[in-house]
């Protein structure tokens, strides 16, 4: 792992065996940075203080601006190397980023020990696109369970060979673009901007389309790695409200329809 990171501890394992610290950060891709830990953290809960799968547990900063990165999830890379995705996408490799904890915790309950944080710089030709990597994309309301009678309500479905896979590419894409439409603001507390909020049977008039319309594109636009994305709505004689969703990621094209009960006005 030698070359992970610019700061004095980068790249190299410091400190007493067993004592948890930051040994080094990496950009993953423009969405994501590794951080590699000396000893194993807690990771019980997301919800939890101090645990490592908990985005508020983390900072991930740049120098050049007084900007903080949203983490949305952490995951599991290997052992004692976590994945933190991010919201907003890291700067150009010129710029220095910083990323590490004050609050972590050991799997004794100890709390991290200097050095907290380890700088790197920004993602560049060599991180790997967002759009290609099956963990890119993570759903951030349901855990990776497999869905019931082939609903889509986790990240993992049967295959063909019968085994258990991962949701991944235009088909995870296509789901977390219609979870982002029926989110509401606020229901993940790290996420304050994720989420429309349209509600089953909400009443809708033909002058709100162009006002919704809008605020789906501005919306989706936010999911990482998504770009020229489209939207048209409209009102169905039956009194349903028809969303239909278009954008590009690596190149690929997603797409998504939804339809949902709403008052006809």
């Amino acid at each position: 792992m030698a070359g992970w990171g610019t700061s004095l501890w980068g790249g190299g394992a410091w400190g007493a065996p067993g004592v948890l610290h930051v040994v080094s950060a990496m950009a993953l891709r423009p969405h994501a940075v590794v951080v590699r830990l000396s000893a194993s953290p807690q990771e019980i809960s997301a919800l939890l203080g101090g645990d490592v799968l908990n985005p508020f547990t983390w900072t991930v900063s740049r120098a050049d601006a007084a900007t903080t990165f949203t983490v949305a999830t952490v995951h599991l890379r290997a052992p004692q190397e976590y994945v933190l995705t991010l919201v907003e996408a890291l700067g150009p490799p010129s710029i220095t980023h910083t990323a590490g904890s004050t609050t972590l915790r050991s799997v004794t309950g100890a709390l991290i020990t200097d050095p907290t944080s380890a700088e790197f710089p920004g993602a560049g030709s060599n991180a790997t696109a967002d759009a290609e990597d099956p963990n890119a994309f993570i759903d951030v309301r349901n855990p990776a369970t497999p869905a019931k009678d082939g609903a889509r309500g986790g990240s993992l479905h049967v295959g063909s060979g019968g085994d258990y896979t991962r949701h991944s590419g235009p088909e995870l894409m296509s789901k977390l673009l219609l979870r982002r439409l029926t989110t509401f603001r606020g229901e993940f507390p790290h996420l304050p901007e994720y989420g429309l909020g349209i509600r089953a049977k909400e009443l809708f008039t033909s002058a709100r389309l162009p006002e919704l319309r809008a605020e789906i594109v501005r919306q989706l636009s936010r999911e990482p790695g998504v770009t020229n994305v489209s939207a048209s709505v409209s009102l169905l004689r039956d009194g349903q409200l028809h969303v239909a969703i278009r954008g590009e990621m690596g190149g690929a094209t997603v797409t998504a329809k939804t339809t949902l009960e709403a008052p006809y006005a």
